[in-house]
């Protein structure tokens, strides 16, 4: 992956450490602003791509809207990412505690999902924004109550969507994985390059 000549502040709309981890990873030197929107996933008519998108532009212009008039953010490029997961025609979100982590475990097992990770930049000099989305496609072995239990125990389930972490133990959980796989885990790299490299070369 090519560096990005980088002429702006860039400030990540999120507290998550897996897409802290994941932006350093690019040679992106940026600010880190955790968005308070609420994910409301049940009650929404959208499809899965434009919901993520439509998160992560809600965790953006969070961050654009209450910095307007600070220094903070001028001349920044705020990047807001949401990632969801879809098993046919759900919407599975993050497990509310440990039943509900075994619930969508269960729900999981032995089957394939898709993963789709929504992208919002806005440039806070001009107000323009541009938002786009990655899919992966992520198949789950059959996994026995026994195996659930045990991995609910890493506490890594918890405050993850679809309530596993490829990049952790919930990898063993795992048979086949097409597509990006740092889409899965938060942020799609190559996508977020090609859309920062509209604003900030």
């Amino acid at each position: 992956m090519t560096m990005l000549k980088q002429n702006k502040t860039i400030i990540l709309a999120s507290a998550s450490p897996r897409r802290k981890i994941l932006l350093k990873s690019m040679g992106i030197k940026f600010k880190a602003i955790p968005a308070d929107v609420k994910e409301n996933l049940s009650s929404s008519k959208l499809s899965p791509s434009r919901l993520a998108v439509n998160l992560a532009l809600k965790k953006a212009n969070y961050i654009f809207k209450k910095n307007k008039n600070s220094k903070k953010i001028k001349n920044s490029i705020i990047i807001g990412a949401d990632t969801i997961i879809v098993l046919g025609k759900k919407i599975l979100g993050k497990p509310k505690n440990k039943k509900d982590a075994f619930r969508i475990l269960s729900l999981l097992s032995g089957k394939k999902h898709l993963v789709i990770t929504g992208l919002a930049l806005i440039d806070t000099g001009s107000s323009k924004f541009i938002s786009g989305f990655a899919k992966s496609t992520v198949w789950f072995k059959i996994l026995s109550p026994q195996i659930i239990n045990e991995y609910i125990k890493t506490s890594e389930p918890a405050d993850k969507a679809g309530a596993y972490a490829l990049q952790g133990k919930g990898r063993l959980l795992i048979s086949k994985i097409s597509g990006p796989e740092d889409n899965i885990i938060g942020l799609p790299r190559e996508k977020l390059k090609n859309m920062l490299s509209k604003f900030i070369n």
